[in-house]
This record gives structure tokens, sequence and C-alpha cells, in this order.
């Protein structure tokens, strides 16, 4: 701005109008369905009490809607990240297995409309099939008995048809005949990989404790204070296996100390961390080393 336009502060300054040239609705209705898958995922996590923390290997959602399907898939990597998903799929009820469209009634609306005949009318919407529902939704309506029926007369919904016990199915919220579908399975693979990750944040918050900026020369590393043992061992296992993902946490290698050892930096700082290895834990002391030169 000019200088005779500028204020001392922008808190003296009016709200800025909005520009509606520049809203884009289809950018919108790709992130609001975004966001409802999301929070369809935490809801399934939450069933489980799965923490996200705990990486799961799957996810399967299916919409009715391609434009949908076309604008998640492009948002895709951002469902993986905010779910901690390895893998997705983004499908329609045509191409879904364990899934099946079903269909009740109005009540309120048929009885209403067809009285006496509301109980045979009834019967035969629930009989209904995927392909005849499907059509439903294309057409927003359907001949049934000889009666046409519209869209809002008929409640479709996606059921899940599969093993529950290790599969949470939800509907995401707001998007009509869709379903998220949560394997809940945690292997040992993605158990490892939980614990390394909470390594790493045990790590980053020690960082965070001594104030570390980026541009700073630190050394990384631990020691295991527990006994020698079977846990020991797998977590020592986990680090070395893991060591890439941790490296890329926290922007460092980590170096494994021998008992009684330390960095050679001129500024250690030490935190003692007890991390979960399944119902046992394993007690670490952390040490970063900040040199002089900062």
């Amino acid at each position: 701005l000019p200088e005779a336009e500028r204020e001392p502060s922008c808190h003296h300054c009016q709200f800025p109008e909005a520009c509606t040239a520049a809203f884009n609705a289809e950018i919108e209705t790709k992130i609001e369905t975004m966001q409802k898958v999301i929070i369809a995922g935490r809801c399934a996590r939450d069933r489980k009490q799965l923490s996200l923390k705990t990486p799961l290997k799957h996810a399967t959602i299916v919409l009715q809607n391609k434009d949908l399907i076309a604008g998640l898939q492009e948002l895709r990597d951002y469902v993986l990240d905010e779910l901690n998903l390895r893998d997705v799929a983004i499908t329609d009820v045509t191409r879904a297995s364990n899934v099946e469209l079903t269909a009740q009634p109005d009540h309120r609306l048929l009885g209403k409309r067809f009285g006496s005949k509301f109980k045979q009318i009834s019967q035969s919407i629930k009989t209904l099939g995927t392909e005849e529902l499907l059509a439903l939704q294309r057409d927003g309506s359907i001949e049934v008995d000889g009666e046409k029926l519209v869209s809002a007369e008929v409640r479709v919904t996606l059921t899940f048809t599969g093993d529950s016990k290790h599969v949470e199915a939800v509907a995401v919220e707001g998007i009509g005949g869709s379903l998220l579908m949560l394997d809940t399975t945690v292997d040992e693979e993605a158990q490892q990989e939980s614990v390394a990750k909470d390594f790493a944040n045990r790590l980053q918050k020690l960082k965070k404790k001594a104030q570390v900026v980026p541009t700073d020369n630190i050394e990384l590393g631990f020691e295991i204070l527990s006994p020698e043992g079977e846990e020991t061992n797998r977590f020592k296992d986990i680090i070395s296996t893991h060591d890439s993902l941790i490296t890329s946490i926290v922007m460092r290698k980590v170096r494994k100390l021998a008992a009684g050892d330390d960095l050679e930096s001129a500024t250690v700082t030490l935190s003692e961390e007890r991390i979960a290895l399944g119902e046992r834990e394993v007690l670490v002391r952390l040490h970063l080393g900040l040199s002089d030169e900062r």
C-alpha cells in the first residue's frame, strides 16, 4: 500500500472483503469430502480403541459419486497420513467386496400415500437389488409394484457384510451411500513401527527441551538401562530395522551407546524414558549433545 494508506498495525485495519471470484466450489467439495472421510476413520479407530500412533495396513472407502471418488483420489496421501495407514482403496459399490446396498421405505411418506397397499410395497422395496438401487440413485425414481417411487421415499444404505471381527465399518457422515471399512488388525510390523515412532517422538521432545533449532550442530544417542533380556533385544532390533524412519523424523543419525558412555559434545542433555513394548516396558536414557558452535 502507499505509505499514506498504511496503518501502524494490522489491528487497526478493517477486515478485507472476500473476493468471491476466487471461490472454487470444486476444491471446497474435495476438501470437505476428505475431512468427512478422516473423521469417519478416526471414529472407526476410537471404536476399536486404536491410537492414531498405531499404524494400520489398509482401509477401503466406498463412495457412490464418481466425482467424489476422483477428488478423494487426488487427496489420497492426506488420508493416509491423517489416519496413519499404509494403503487405502477408494472405489464404488460395484467394485467393492463385502458390501451391499439395502433399502427401507419411508414409513411416513409412503404410509400416508398408499394406505392399505403400503405393506405390499414395503416388502417389495426391501427386496430391491443393488443394480435397481443404483438406478434409483442415478435416475431419482423407480417403479415398484406398478407405482413410481422417488428417491426421497426410499432410504438406501450401504451395509458391510464381511468379518466385523477384523474390520470396523463406519458410514461417512454427510455423504449418502458411503462407507469406510478399516482393517483393524495390528500385526507385528505395525507394532514395531509404532515403537520406532514413539522412540523418535521422545527424541523430538528432548530437542525441544534443549531449545534446539534446525541450524544447531547436535548429536543424538541412547543407552538401554533395563537388564539384558528378551525385551531389550527386541527393542534393539526394532531401532536397527527402522533406522531410516527414525532418522527421517529426528533429522539425525541416532547412536547406540554402551552403558555409562556419553556423547563428546560440549553440552549434553539427558532424559530417561520408559518405552512400551506390548505389555512390558524398556527403560532407556536419551542423549542430546550440543556443540558450542551454534
